[in-house]
């Protein structure tokens, strides 16, 4: 029965505080609380018995294998966003010396005789237009000052 308090009392104290020597060097391992819900609780309390080991030992495994699963994964994921962007840079490299080309030909052929001339009719077509409509304008305001004539004669006679 004694034993028996003794080993309880002993394993309180260990969980709470336990010594672990790590490369030659005694560090220790702190008390820290979380809230977690009941579910995970019980499913770590499950595993740990399972194991045969206390909880804390539990979560302290979990917790280094997690993090040193996240180290190992970061790296790919970091070269998998630099083969990403890679690509993507090599698609605008591509873009860009599409549009440098598409611009050369576009400056060849705007210094073309034919290009000049098309430019020269397209002008004259403008011109044409905006003369157009300034005869008929003119041609409405003549309309207006007859019938505004042929009023001024029919009330007078």
């Amino acid at each position: 029965m004694v034993n028996l308090a003794i080993r309880l009392i002993a394993r309180d104290v260990l969980q709470k505080t336990s010594f672990v020597l790590t490369k030659s060097k005694m560090s220790i391992k702190k008390l820290v609380s979380f809230r977690l819900p009941e579910e995970l609780i019980a499913a770590l309390r499950v595993r740990a018995q399972g194991d045969g080991i206390s909880m804390t030992e539990l979560v302290f495994r979990l917790l280094k294998q997690g993090l040193s699963q996240r180290d190992a994964e970061a790296e790919p994921i970091e070269t998998l966003v630099n083969q990403r962007v890679a690509n993507k840079v090599a698609t605008l490299e591509a873009e860009f010396h599409k549009l440098q080309d598409e611009k050369k030909q576009a400056e060849s052929w705007v210094s073309s005789p034919l290009y000049s001339l098309l430019m020269q009719n397209a002008f004259e077509q403008s011109q044409d237009f905006k003369n157009r409509e300034r005869l008929d304008r003119l041609e409405r305001m003549v309309e207006q000052l007859v019938e505004a004539q042929n009023k001024k004669c029919s009330s007078e006679s």
